[in-house]
């Protein structure tokens, strides 16, 4: 069974917080943006990563509860991992998420705070469970080359600088000089590739 309603809007989901047993918690804020990552440092999160979690356990099938078993037995005392979600303003979701069962593919839980041993449909782990870098975004720059106006070189032997119009690239100076427009987006799209 489900353990979140079917008509739940991913978009409502406002924050995510993950508590791994061998990592420090991380709380992570919907911005108009994307997702933001607000504790234990203020950064951008891969909003990719993060909608994939919100996804996965909004989406998330467990088990009746499991008869006659301690949560101990399954990693739950204490928890391998707690998540967090506020969904909208007024409701909550906690997970707490224990091992991955050795057979099949499923991670026993409890929700809510309940002492009832549940098994996911679907391991978690992989998924849910992410460190702080795991969740950080990896760009370096933040821009569309569309937005770029003019480009700087500065080296030992000086500056040269790059103006852009609707006719392309030119080489700024006294003179200017049309520059090789595909060789000044080359290296725009080589500065946006990096991770």
């Amino acid at each position: 069974t489900r353990v979140v309603p079917q008509d739940i809007d991913p978009s409502t989901v406002r924050t995510l917080s993950i508590q791994r047993s061998d990592d420090v918690p991380v709380r992570l804020l919907r911005q108009d943006s994307g997702w933001a990552i607000n504790d234990p440092v203020q950064a951008r999160a891969d909003s990719r990563i993060v909608d994939n979690i919100v996804d996965a356990i909004l989406e998330l099938e467990a088990s009746p509860p499991l008869e006659g078993v301690a949560p101990a037995d399954f990693g739950l005392v204490p928890p391998a991992a707690v998540v967090q979600v506020a969904i909208g303003t007024e409701q909550n979701l906690t997970l707490h998420l224990g091992e991955d069962s050795p057979v099949g593919s499923s991670t026993y839980l409890q929700v809510d705070g309940a002492s009832d041993v549940r098994r996911s449909k679907r391991r978690l782990a992989a998924t849910v469970v992410r460190s702080l870098d795991e969740l950080r975004a990896r760009e370096l720059v933040l821009f569309s080359r569309s937005q770029v106006q003019s480009v700087s070189l500065v080296g030992p032997g000086g500056q040269v600088r790059f103006v852009h119009d609707i006719h392309g690239w030119w080489m700024d100076g006294d003179v200017r000089h049309r520059a090789d427009s595909a060789e000044i987006d080359a290296m725009l799209d080589g500065m946006l590739a990096l991770r």
